[in-house]
């Protein structure tokens, strides 16, 4: 409970401070600045939940809180696949190119990890 409090408020600290100094330092500082906010949370949303894993021995094998998390990644996959379509390809046609054009990027390289992962699971099972 104490390191989710602490690394929120890391978090909630950051985006205070990114706001604050927003006039008064170049726009590459600021820029740093506003990035440490989802740094921050992601960070903090790895930490916590490898703690509750490991709380729960939910990465022993034969536990159902590991097939529940399995379940859940093959099941959000495709809707993941869907919605960076759509939205990249809404970018594209309002002619804001370079997001539309990061946004298909991310969504090769979640295709891409998803089909290095998928080769690898023979070799672990």
């Amino acid at each position: 409970m104490r390191t989710w409090l602490v690394l929120g408020l890391v978090v909630i600290a950051s985006a205070i401070s990114a706001a604050a100094v927003h006039d008064h330092v170049p726009e590459g500082v600021f820029l740093v600045l506003n990035g440490l906010v989802p740094v921050g949370a992601g960070l903090a949303v790895n930490i916590i939940t490898t703690r509750r894993r490991r709380a729960r021995r939910a990465d022993q094998p034969d536990s159902i809180e590991r097939d529940q998390e399995r379940f859940a990644a093959v099941h959000t996959l495709p809707i993941t696949i869907v919605s960076l379509a759509v939205v990249g390809t809404w970018l594209i046609v309002n002619d804001w190119f370079a997001p539309g054009a990061l946004v298909y990027g991310t969504l090769v390289l979640t295709l891409a990890t998803f089909w290095i992962q998928y080769a690898r699971a023979p070799r672990h099972l």
